[in-house]
């Protein structure tokens, strides 16, 4: 073989190359998405997401307030169950008490202020000096 005949082959062999490979990337062409669909979709996509994304906010707005709602119905009933142990202390420390203790207690209760005492005891006196006064022989 001369080296003509290498050259031609090898020229041929070239050409044939680039012609199979015009023929993968043309098939391959044909398969790709144009350009322009590509970005409607991709525009689309982005107008969904912003939908979803702001329905999401809306969402987390709700669950918060429901959980602040939630929150101050649970101080509200955490504060009545509180008064109710008081009370239920209460009733619990005075039904331990002796019926000594018992009485002494309630008169303790019924007894009056000091002060009421000694209001009707100056109230009693005046009276007594008026009629004192005005009863005199």
């Amino acid at each position: 073989m001369d080296t003509y005949t290498i050259i031609a082959i090898v020229i041929g062999l070239i050409g044939l190359s680039l012609i199979i490979l015009a023929q993968i990337v043309q098939v391959f062409a044909k398969k790709s998405i144009p350009t322009r669909s590509l970005n409607a979709r991709l525009e689309q996509e982005i107008q969904q997401l912003a939908k979803a994304s702001t329905s999401i906010g809306r969402l987390l707005n709700e669950i918060q307030s429901d959980v602040d709602t939630r929150l101050r119905e649970t101080e509200s009933l955490r504060a009545a169950i509180e008064k109710m142990d008081q009370e239920l202390e209460e009733k619990q420390t005075l039904n331990s008490l002796t019926p000594e203790q018992t009485t002494v207690l309630k008169r303790l209760l019924k007894q009056r202020p000091y002060w009421v005492d000694v209001a009707i005891n100056l109230v009693v006196g005046a009276l007594f000096f008026i009629l004192g006064q005005y009863l005199r022989p």
